[in-house]
């Protein structure tokens, strides 16, 4: 299976959606080891020539940023004003994707959710719970883990992307045998818990 995982932050190699990304690659070879695992950074410029060809190439599409004033970054912007170009062509029609944002504190699920509806639109499929927005605060409060494990099986953790990873993997192979968040195999968190006392 070929993946094409696109960094369209402003970091670009060298930044917190690089790092995640990294994450991101080892779990997907860690599913499986003769996966091909094709990262374009976007940042600082990028070939919209050899962007379009890795992405007709792949079998499965990850688009991943930070968030900038409640967006994702200008090199993913550009992205989707190229991609219109390809919109429903086999390119991208029903490929599996899922997107990845981060985010310093506030806005990443809103970039999750727009990214979701653009691929949607462009003619992806976009398997269950292959969204993910992952903040500086959900990683602090993991590794110290002050806040209760009960507040904080409801927020994502690095462990949510091996969920994300395999249903990526289902769709394209047809077998649609889904995971669920962890916490959701679980229990998950009332929604009238009283966290702030």
């Amino acid at each position: 299976m070929k993946f094409a995982i696109i960094n369209g932050s402003l970091g670009g190699r060298t930044g917190n959606t690089n790092n995640l990304i990294q994450k991101v690659k080892k779990l997907v070879l860690k599913r499986d080891m003769d996966a091909k695992v094709r990262i374009i950074h976007l940042s600082p410029t990028f070939d919209w020539i050899k962007v379009r060809r890795a992405i007709k190439a792949s079998d499965a599409l990850i688009f991943c940023t930070g968030t900038y004033w409640d967006s994702w970054g200008s090199p993913m912007q550009q992205l989707f004003e190229k991609m219109t170009q390809i919109e429903g062509k086999k390119h991208l029609l029903g490929k599996p994707a899922g997107a990845i944002v981060t985010m310093h504190s506030v806005g990443g699920k809103e970039v999750c959710s727009r990214i979701l509806g653009n691929l949607v639109g462009l003619g992806c499929m976009i398997p269950p719970f292959t969204g993910f927005a992952y903040a500086y605060s959900d990683h602090v409060a993991h590794r110290s883990r002050t806040s209760g494990k009960k507040l904080l099986d409801d927020v994502w953790h690095i462990d949510d992307l091996e969920a994300f990873i395999h249903n990526i993997f289902e769709a394209h192979l047809g077998t649609k045998n889904w995971k669920v968040w962890d916490y959701l195999d679980t229990q998950a968190l009332d929604p009238s818990y009283v966290w702030l006392k």
